[in-house]
């Protein structure tokens, strides 16, 4: 038995969906989701995630979107929704992976699955 560890076992978003409850979902869904995690602390009632960051490639965690979003704090202090970032964020990357949409898969991608 070859007990050599995957190194690309994360370079497909749909591969890492599934392990460790690992879903792939749309960023559309993402942002409501971590818009509604946001809005779930009293001080961040009216922040919403307007824009995640899809990464080029998966991260070393595996995760394809970034800690970095794009927010409209709706006059919300940054020191008032920092804790709630950094908990949504988090909690989020070890959830969520962003799904490829058909189609639209990259050279890296095509390369990884070996369909290049």
């Amino acid at each position: 038995m070859d007990n050599t560890p995957n190194t690309n076992r994360f370079s497909n978003p749909q591969t890492r969906a599934g392990e460790d409850g690992i879903q792939a979902v749309s960023e559309e869904d993402l942002v409501k989701w971590l818009t509604a995690q946001f809005q779930s602390y009293p001080a961040c009632a009216q922040v919403s995630v307007a824009k995640v960051i899809r990464l080029e490639l998966p991260d070393s965690e595996g995760c394809n979107w970034s800690r970095t979003l794009v927010l409209d704090p709706a006059g919300v202090e940054p020191s008032d929704y920092v804790l709630a970032y950094a908990a949504a964020v988090e909690k989020g990357r070890k959830r969520f992976n962003l799904a490829v949409p058909p189609g639209d898969e990259s050279p890296a991608d095509e390369e990884a699955h070996g369909t290049r």
